[in-house]
């Protein structure tokens, strides 16, 4: 974590883990100063492949995934609930998530991707968008839910990607603590 978030945990007897790093999936390589340190070269060597992706999901329309930028939380904690078992998480009740983000100072930021398997919630993916000097960047800051389903996770990655690529962001971040997107994205 960034030095305020670090003593704001120690205060609180909180563990802090600085082997967690935050993972880039580039979608305009050439405007990320971390491609562009190693020269022109490299960022033409990525950019093709990144081409490749981006091509294969650039318009993708989903009936099964919705977005919300508030969305029923309780839908949320049964899902939660019904999967927590299977997957080591922070507890989410409906103080959590009022907390978390209804009350959170970038609430307007956030966005819920939820996907439906015969019309009950199967995952959750919440993002936030973050405006840089050098763009927009979309982190992802949870997914929760039947997190063994690949094909369900791949379907969201591809909405979330082409939505980023919709508005003009440059890079999706995540937590490399988060195996199966890890796995998938990068």
């Amino acid at each position: 974590p960034n030095k305020l978030a670090a003593s704001i945990h120690t205060r609180h007897g909180w563990k802090i883990y600085n082997e967690i790093k935050v993972l880039k999936f580039p979608l305009k390589p050439d405007l990320i100063p971390e491609i562009n340190k190693y020269g022109s070269f490299f960022s033409k060597l990525i950019n093709p492949i990144i081409l490749l992706k981006l091509k294969q999901v650039r318009n993708l329309t989903s009936k099964s995934i919705e977005i919300h930028n508030v969305p029923e939380f309780g839908q949320l904690i049964d899902l939660h609930h019904q999967t927590k078992r299977k997957y080591f998480t922070t507890f989410k009740d409906e103080e959590f998530f009022r907390w978390r983000y209804l009350n959170s100072p970038f609430q307007k930021d956030y966005e819920f991707y939820i996907l439906k398997k015969e019309d009950r919630i199967h995952l959750t993916l919440i993002t936030r968008k973050i405006k840089k000097k050098n763009g927009l960047i979309i982190r992802i800051v949870d997914l929760f839910g039947y997190l063994d389903d690949n094909d369900a996770i791949i379907k969201l990655l591809n909405k979330l990607i082409s939505d980023s690529l919709k508005l003009g962001a440059i890079q999706i971040t995540v937590f490399e603590n988060n195996p199966n997107i890890k796995q998938l994205l990068f």
